[in-house]
């Protein structure tokens, strides 16, 4: 069983990150993250194919609800691994106050932040999708 990494995001995961994570957690991998995201680029380049020709706008608003769930997934992944480069110099028992991480461990942890914001963004953009029946979904969150 995949253990939880014992750290904090800088950004408080909104609902949506939430529901995501709850809605895909009984999928939970013990593969590591380089063939994952093997599997995710493999997913990408075929949705890239397949969306020159959707099926309807029935289809792009499915779709589009099902990739805000992945790219806030994604999102909160980023985050997850940004820290755990961090955390991955620190000595156990000691704050991370208490040791600088390598300038290569900041300099990764900095673009997968960066990553994670950007993935947010794409995230509220799906979620924006005017549903196909013109009815307003609500607001949109910025978490």
């Amino acid at each position: 069983m995949a253990q939880e990494p014992a750290t904090q995001l800088s950004h408080m995961p909104s609902d949506r990150d939430l529901e995501a994570a709850s809605t895909h957690g009984a999928m939970r991998n013990e593969q590591s993250l380089s063939v994952l995201a093997g599997r995710l680029a493999e997913v990408a380049r075929a949705l890239r194919q397949a969306a020159v020709n959707p099926s309807g706008v029935d289809d792009i608003e499915s779709v589009a609800a099902t990739m805000t769930g992945a790219l806030g997934d994604l999102a909160v992944g980023a985050e997850l691994t940004a820290n755990a480069m961090i955390d991955a110099e620190r000595p156990r028992r000691i704050s991370r106050t208490g040791v600088t991480p390598s300038p290569r461990a900041r300099a990764v942890s900095w673009r997968l932040h960066a990553l994670g914001s950007a993935l947010r963004a794409a995230r509220d953009a799906c979620a924006a999708v005017p549903p196909a029946d013109g009815q307003s979904r609500g607001r949109v969150g910025f978490g």
